[in-house]
């Protein structure tokens, strides 16, 4: 029976009719259900409908809502829908889960959502000079967004404001936002305005697309980060 203890919690107002939806991840930036760790700020703990006041709780040992089997001390990351699920090599880690819980059921974890971290990926605290949006090239010299694939040393897995402090992945799998259409396996580069284009001869790799998206849209990318290659 999945239990809670000691927790720390908020409310903000719900945009969403959230009235099925108890135990799952919730996005502060849009006070829905949070479909991807970066933008899970905590788990709903009550019913709210739309433009409710929903509970968040984003510290502590709490319930949630598995959306696979997760084993008695297993990483925990946020899937579609605002599910629980194991967190793999490279995922966002969320939490740890107390008690062995199977897939659709209510199990009890320890969650700390102002501190996330990927699992066996290695990132890089800074200030950000400007505004950064998630799944944007940054160089390191500047503290700016990166223009060119020579210039990008990481990419920002969240959303970081001026003067703000951000994390950067150094390399690995990491959501990068696509200037057009891409497949997987396919080579791209960071450009002007942190997007990231398909490589050109002669231009820098900053990695290879390993889930396909939209343009505009986000994609994962493996980033090569410091083995950045030239490409013929």
């Amino acid at each position: 029976m999945a239990t809670d203890n000691r927790m720390f919690s908020t409310t903000i107002q719900a945009l969403e009719d959230l009235n099925s939806h108890q135990y799952v991840a919730f996005a502060l930036n849009d006070g829905k259900v949070a479909n991807n760790p970066q933008e899970a700020s905590g788990i709903l703990y009550n019913k709210p409908k739309n433009t409710e006041f929903a509970e968040i709780v984003y510290f502590g040992e709490c319930k949630f809502k598995a959306g696979g089997a997760i084993s008695a001390g297993g990483k925990i990351t946020v899937s579609t829908s605002g599910y629980f699920t194991n967190a793999g090599s490279f995922d966002v880690n969320v939490g740890t889960c107390k008690v062995a819980v199977t897939s659709g059921s209510v199990g009890t974890g320890f969650f700390d959502f102002t501190r996330t971290s990927y699992l066996n990926v290695p990132t890089l605290s800074f200030i950000a000079a400007e505004a950064i949006g998630a799944g944007r090239p940054v160089a390191l010299n500047d503290k700016l967004l990166a223009n060119s694939g020579a210039e990008a040393d990481g990419v920002t897995p969240a959303t970081v404001a001026a003067s703000g402090t951000g994390t950067l992945v150094l390399c690995g799998v990491v959501n990068a936002i696509f200037a057009n259409s891409y497949g997987v396996g396919q080579h791209v580069m960071a450009v002007t305005s942190g997007y990231f284009s398909a490589v050109l001869s002669g231009f820098t790799s900053s990695g290879v697309v390993t889930t396909a998206a939209a343009s505009g849209q986000s994609g994962e990318i493996f980033f090569i980060g410091a083995q950045r290659i030239i490409a013929a």
